[in-house]
C-alpha cells in the first residue's frame, strides 16, 4: 500500500470524498430554492388574503340582524308585547295578570246567589195562576273581556246552572203541582252578545260599572213535571229556545277578582213555552217566566 505524508493512501481518499460533497453547489441551489419559493411565491400571498377578506365580510352578516320581530305589526316588538299575535299598541291589562285585554279573558267559574223570578200559567178554560221561582245557581260561567282602549267591557254569560225546583202549586180547574229539573241556560247568541261602557280611569282603578247596552240571549233547557190531583208527576221537555235575560247592572273591582251582576225588572218575558196535561181530561197550558230580580256574586 503506498503512503502519502505517511498516511495510507485509502484514508486521504475518503477525507478527499468527504470534502468534495460539503461543497456541493447543486445541494445549495435547491435549499435556497425551497426557501426562496415559500417566502417570495406572490400565489401564496394572495391566498391568504382573499381567506381574511372572506372571513370579515362573514361576520358582517351576521351582525346585521335587522329590526326584531313585531308580529301583529302594532309597533310593539314581540319580546315585549303582552299579546304578541293580537295588535294592542296600547299594551293595557285590566287584571295585571302580563297578558293585554284583546287577548286575555277573565273567567268567573264561582257563580253564586238567587235570582227571583214568575211562572204565569194559562190553561185556557182550566183556569190560570202565577207560581214563584226562585232560580238558585249551582254554578257556571261568566266571561268578561275589557278593550285595548278603555272604552268598552263585553260580558258573556256562557252557562248557568239552576238548582231544582220543587213543587211549586197552582191551582187551576184541578190542582196541580210543577216541578223544573236539571235546569240550565247557556248564551244563545253569538260570543260576548252584551257590552257596557267603560273609560281610562276606571280601567286603571281596576273597576269597572255600569248597564249592559241590551238584554242576552240564553236557550234554557231542562226537565218539567207536573202533576194533578195527587197522582204522580208526568214529566217533560221543558225546551225555551229563544229565552232572553234582561239587561244587567255589571259592578267588577279588585282588577276583576270579583263582580256582582244585578236585576230588577218585574215585567220582562224571559221565556214562553207550552205543554200539555193529559189526565184526567187534556189541558193546553201557556207559560210565561216574567220578571228577573236579585243579584249573582262572581269569582274566578
Amino acid at each position: 500500500m503506498k503512503h502519502v505524508l505517511g498516511l495510507p493512501l485509502s484514508l486521504v481518499l475518503g477525507l478527499s470524498t468527504a470534502a468534495c460533497g460539503g461543497d456541493d453547489v447543486a445541494g445549495d441551489e435547491v435549499g435556497e430554492t425551497g426557501t426562496d419559493d415559500a417566502t417570495d411565491d406572490p400565489t401564496g400571498t394572495e391566498s391568504s388574503d382573499t381567506a381574511d377578506t372572506s372571513s370579515s365580510d362573514s361576520t358582517e352578516e351576521t351582525t346585521d340582524t335587522g329590526p326584531p320581530p313585531d308580529t301583529d305589526m302594532d309597533g310593539v316588538d314581540d319580546a315585549n308585547d303582552n299579546c304578541p299575535d293580537d295588535a294592542n299598541p296600547n299594551q293595557l291589562d285590566f287584571d295585571t295578570d302580563g297578558q293585554g285585554n284583546v287577548c286575555d279573558l277573565v273567567t268567573y267559574a264561582t257563580i253564586t246567589g238567587s235570582l227571583a223570578s214568575m211562572a204565569v200559567v194559562d190553561a185556557g178554560f182550566a183556569g190560570d195562576c202565577n207560581v214563584p221561582l226562585d232560580f238558585v245557581s249551582e254554578g257556571g260561567q261568566v266571561l268578561v273581556q275589557y278593550d285595548d282602549d278603555a272604552q268598552l267591557v263585553r260580558i258573556e254569560l256562557a252557562e248557568l246552572q239552576i238548582a231544582d225546583i220543587l213543587d211549586k202549586e197552582c191551582a187551576l180547574l184541578v190542582a196541580a203541582v210543577v216541578s223544573i229539573k236539571d235546569f240550565s241556560m247557556v248564551n244563545g247568541g253569538g260570543a260576548f252578545p252584551a257590552s257596557m261602557a267603560h273609560n281610562l280611569a276606571d280601567h286603571d282603578a281596576g273597576v269597572a260599572t255600569g248597564m249592559t247596552n241590551i238584554p242576552h240571549p240564553m236557550i234554557a233547557m231542562g226537565s218539567l213535571e207536573a202533576g194533578v190531583n195527587g197522582d204522580p208527576p208526568m214529566a217533560s221537555v221543558l225546551d225555551l229556545p229563544d229565552a232572553n235575560l234582561p239587561p244587567m247592572a255589571v259592578d267588577i273591582s279588585g282588577g276583576g277578582s270579583s263582580s256582582t251582576l244585578t236585576w230588577a225588572n218585574d215585567n220582562f218575558v224571559i221565556a214562553t213555552s207550552q205543554f200539555m196535561i193529559t189526565d184526567p181530561l187534556p189541558i193546553t197550558v201557556d207559560l210565561q217566566i216574567v220578571g228577573l230580580n236579585g243579584s249573582l256574586t262572581l269569582t274566578p
